[in-house]
């Protein structure tokens, strides 16, 4: 048995389509190109643009005939499903093919109007088409005529060829349409993840430049607008952190992380400890010393975890819970839903920017949480079934549109907003600790944040310095966490500090020199686990690859793992009062003290 012409004469329109497809987005971005040289030119990005185009024109059109690839073999196998597939085809391309067509044709204006490519928010004005073309008709009635005219054109032409290309589609072999299915759908899936990391590519991998614009341009209109999830946009738009990891694996822990910078311990979250419920070291302690007015926003009951005792008593004036809420559009177990806790924050925020307060809140989300509850008509939900995964779609709308409402404020243009996980989902497993698992998104977004992707080591606790030095706040405090604004950045190791139950697990990047295969970056791990020897590893492709020892990375992890916990016993985790206090505050114990947990 062999593969011959006929057996795969089914592929001949998928080709012309994916070889027109490239081809056509590769010539819009080139025109894209040209119109703003200027731009890509000051980016120095090129090639960038081009090529990163290229690839995520592949991993678009690999999207697309997915389906057809699987499913044409087999219809062909009969011959009345022959001529389906045919049909089929043919009408399923040419609508793809107008849709190319037409969102490119629409780029200029909308980037005229927004100075960002056609995103979803071009699909939200589609909900009114009465008003969106009334207004069109008026505004720019030379452009929507030729928008149309492209488009038809296009279509049309593109069928034509098409039609030609399916009559040659032959019947399928019976042996070798499963056979060919799956090595297309190991094709389309390879080419739309396109990379062999755990993470397929998302359109962060682009963000190269301080122009957002420019940024977005290795994006097809098409792809940012069927498939770029708001926060993968906003990446776009922020300062991403491509590499970061949660201290640990409860919210409290990544409270405790972001709002005070402070290192894990086995014991419980500071959030819940008796020491730390009062004169503890928070952010809302020092921007309340500036005058600022400082909340915490939460939809469900805030003595949840104890966190309304700790926020009181650490700087927070004011606490929003469930019971503050008038008349909220969806309650469900965990408190009133992300949409109803945004409004009241957009609320809040506006009072305080109408009165000329400056103010930091913390806004904690719920609903990415069993049993997932939402409201219902907001996200696309499979087998009407609430998940992990549509929870976080869901999340992710809701988070969409605060972003979009942020920006027709009165405070966009001063605020700063740090959007970050607490921790990650379901983290466990067989690993002694598995480092994968707290891998979270965390992005910095704001009108005068330039956009930067940043793939150094990072951790929760390293959010409140880079917080800290974007607002201009000036402060000694006792946080150990790297300002991620630092003009010295590269010369500083990135290091991550993990709680995963009684173990600690204590992270640090290797440079590029030090790795033992060229172009690919290890970390290296110590592991401390309650009454036993440390062990050290290796970090690579989400293996823990065991290694010798070595005794200063043992040292100088230990002084990671003992500091916190001196600073809360001495309760010295504070805002300093006089000199001697700052030297108190800011010293480390030393490595060899004696440890509870560490033999």
């Amino acid at each position: 048995m062999s593969i011959s012409r006929r057996h795969i004469s089914w592929l001949y329109p998928i080709l012309v389509f994916s070889i027109c497809g490239i081809c056509f987005l590769s010539f819009s971005r080139l025109l894209l190109v040209w119109w703003k040289w200027d731009r890509v030119q000051a980016s120095d990005g090129l090639w960038y643009v081009l090529l990163q185009g290229l690839r995520f024109d592949v991993v678009f059109i690999a999207q697309l005939i997915a389906l057809p690839v699987v499913l044409v073999p087999f219809m062909c196998l009969h011959r009345t499903g022959l001529q389906w597939a045919r049909r089929g085809m043919l009408i399923y391309f040419t609508i793809l093919a107008g849709f190319l067509v037409y969102m490119e044709s629409v780029t200029p204006n909308f980037i005229g109007q927004f100075d960002f490519r056609p995103s979803r928010l071009f699909l939200e004005y589609l909900i009114y088409p009465k008003e969106v073309f009334t207004l069109l008709i008026k505004a720019v009635p030379a452009q929507l005529a030729a928008v149309i005219i492209v488009t038809a054109v296009s279509a049309w032409q593109f069928a034509r060829l098409l039609k030609r290309c399916a009559k040659s589609v032959q019947p399928s072999v019976f042996w070798s349409a499963p056979l060919l299915a799956l090595c297309g759908l190991v094709v389309c899936v390879l080419a739309a993840r396109s990379t062999l990391g755990h993470r397929p590519v998302n359109p962060s991998t682009v963000a190269f430049s301080s122009d957002p614009l420019v940024n977005s341009w290795p994006l097809s209109s098409s792809y940012t607008v069927a498939f770029s999830p708001n926060l993968d946009k906003l990446a776009l738009e922020s300062m991403w952190f491509d590499n970061l990891y949660a201290t640990g694996t409860r919210s409290v822990r990544g409270i405790e992380a972001v709002i005070s910078g402070f290192l894990p311990t086995p014991l419980s979250s500071v959030v819940k400890l008796g020491k730390s419920q009062n004169n503890f070291f928070t952010v809302a302690n020092v921007l309340k010393q500036s005058d600022y007015k400082t909340s915490f926003i939460y939809g469900g009951e805030a003595h949840f975890d104890n966190m309304k005792r700790f926020f009181s008593n650490n700087g927070f004036q004011t606490i929003v819970e469930e019971k503050d809420f008038t008349n909220p559009t969806y309650v469900g177990s965990w408190g009133v839903s992300d949409e109803d806790l945004f409004a009241k924050a957009d609320h809040v925020f506006s009072q305080h920017a109408a009165s000329g307060e400056r103010f930091f809140s913390l806004v904690f989300t719920s609903s990415n949480h069993a049993p997932f509850d939402f409201p219902d008509g907001r996200v696309t939900v499979p087998g009407d079934q609430h998940n992990v995964g549509t929870a976080v779609r869901y999340a992710d709308y809701a988070l969409g549109q605060f972003i979009a409402q942020a920006k027709k404020s009165n405070y966009w243009d001063n605020t700063v907003f740090l959007i970050v996980a607490d921790h990650s989902d379901r983290v466990f497993g067989d690993k002694l600790v598995p480092i994968n698992k707290f891998h979270i998104p965390a992005l910095i977004l704001g009108k005068a944040i330039q956009p930067r992707r940043i793939t150094k080591l990072a951790s929760q606790i390293d959010l409140l310095p880079t917080l800290l030095s974007l607002t201009g706040v000036s402060v000694a405090h006792p946080a150990v966490g790297i300002d991620f604004t630092r003009k010295d950045l590269n010369t500083i190791t990135g290091k991550a500090i993990m709680q995963y139950g009684k173990t600690l697990a204590f992270m640090e990047e290797v440079g590029m020199e030090e790795s033992e295969q060229e172009n690919q970056k290890r970390n290296r791990v110590i592991i401390f686990r309650s009454e036993q020897a440390p062990l050290q590893f290796e970090y690579y492709d989400k293996t823990l690859i065991p290694k010798t020892l070595n005794a200063t990375l043992k040292q100088r992890a230990l002084a990671y793992t003992l500091l916190p916990i001196h600073l809360y016993g001495d309760r010295t985790y504070r805002l300093p009062n006089t000199k001697t206090d700052q030297i108190a505050v800011m010293q480390k114990p030393d490595a060899n003290t004696a440890n509870p947990y560490v033999n």
